[in-house]
């Protein structure tokens, strides 16, 4: 993904918040490939009602154990204070990211994940989706 692309995708995570009261989420997937996608879901601090931070959601296929220590064997930077939430080895994971992540940084390594661990073509045709009700 180049940074063009990473703004698009970031400037679409912005119109999601827009509207935090629906529960919104972005599928990025694969054109041809459907079993290849990452969800975006924005959470949303109940008291506050602003965003509390991202969960991201990937295929987790031919892995197991903790995410985190997969996503660096991958080479991936992860963001300060990123958590597992939860994973299936070889099913999905779930991980957390804090709030305050630019947005462009975010759409980069959602496409990091989708490339490095959930085995995407870097060149691959992608689509995304807002979802809501998550």
């Amino acid at each position: 993904m180049d940074k063009e692309e990473a703004i698009w995708l970031a400037e679409l995570i912005v119109e999601a918040a827009a509207d935090l009261e629906d529960s919104p989420g972005l599928l990025i997937e694969v054109e041809s490939k459907t079993s290849q996608w990452v969800q975006v879901l924005i959470e949303q601090d109940e008291e506050s009602r602003q965003i509390s931070g991202f969960a991201l959601n990937f295929p987790y296929t031919d892995h197991s154990g903790d995410p985190l220590i997969v996503l660096e064997a991958a080479g991936l930077k992860l963001p300060p204070d990123t958590r597992a939430l939860e994973w299936e080895d070889d099913g999905f994971a779930t991980i957390w990211i804090r709030p305050d992540i630019p947005l462009v940084a975010l759409a980069l390594f959602a496409n990091d994940i989708l490339t490095r661990v959930v085995g995407a073509q870097v060149d691959a045709p992608i689509t995304v989706r807002l979802e809501y009700g998550y």
